[in-house]
Parts: C-alpha cells; sequence; structure tokens
C-alpha cells in the first residue's frame, strides 16, 4: 500500500515532503511490527536495545552513560529500562570501586540467550516481510546517511 492510501492524504507540497512523511510512516510501522514480535518476550524495543548493545561488548560492561549514547532511541530513562532488566535477571549492575557514582551494567548469561531468540525472531520476520534485495538495502541505507548529513 502506498503511503497515500495509508495515511488516506491525497497530495503532498512536494516529493520531499512526501519522502519525509513516508519515511516517518514507515520508521513507526516497522517499530510496531518490532514492538509486537517483542511482546511475547516481555521486553519493549528500547530494553531490546540495550541487550543489544551490551550483547555487542560482551564479556565486557558497559556504564550506563555510554549505553545511552548507543541508544537508538535517546530516551531520557535509559536507568528505568535497566532497573527493568535487571529485575527480568537480565542484566546485572556493579559500582565502579574507584568512583562510585560509576555503575557498569553488564548482559547476564539468561540475557544472552534472550537477546538472541529476540533476534532469530526479528530476522526471520524481516526475511520474510521485507522483500529488500542486498543492493536495494544498501541503497536505501546510503539514502539514509545522505539525509542527515
Amino acid at each position: 500500500m502506498n503511503i497515500e492510501e495509508s495515511i488516506q492524504q491525497k497530495s503532498f507540497k512536494s516529493p520531499q515532503q512526501k519522502a519525509l512523511i513516508n519515511i516517518v510512516y514507515t520508521g513507526l510501522w516497522i517499530q510496531s511490527q518490532q514492538s509486537e514480535l517483542l511482546r511475547s518476550f516481555d521486553v519493549s524495543l528500547q530494553q531490546f536495545n540495550v541487550l543489544r548493545i551490551l550483547k555487542g561488548v560482551y564479556p565486557k560492561a558497559h556504564t550506563i552513560q555510554s549505553i545511552k549514547s548507543r541508544m537508538l532511541d535517546k530516551t531520557p530513562n535509559t536507568t528505568r529500562l535497566i532497573d527493568k532488566l535487571e529485575k527480568k535477571e537480565l542484566v546485572c549492575r556493579e559500582r565502579c570501586t574507584e568512583d562510585r557514582r560509576v555503575i557498569y551494567v553488564q548482559i547476564t548469561d539468561i540475557g544472552l540467550k534472550v537477546v538472541n531468540e529476540m533476534t532469530h525472531t526479528l530476522n526471520n520476520s524481516f526475511s520474510a516481510h521485507y522483500s529488500l534485495s542486498d543492493d536495494e538495502a544498501k541503497l536505501l541505507s546510503d539514502w539514509l546517511d545522505k539525509m542527515r548529513d
């Protein structure tokens, strides 16, 4: 379905406006699809992002500030996200001995298992529903990078 049908709008002020609205709409649509898939794991998209970041540095830990700087969604509630993940035993925290203000967060073995399952689920869904070739995906990614330059 094209963007005009999706949002029930017949025309746009310019091709640039149409493209921008299409990008925002599609981004929110993808987030909605991913959130629905993650619901069965009782993990939000933002919590999944934290787990992915921590998996990427495993077995090392990250500071909360470092996690926050790498988040896709720059929400101010990173500490609260980590609180929830810790209650689910997906991450653990350790206070720095040299500077008690610094807290290190590390993904647990349970967290690694869950993030791998979630990644597998999302990848399977992406492969099944999004029909971009490798070349098309690279081109789209290059265009999106160009927009932010």
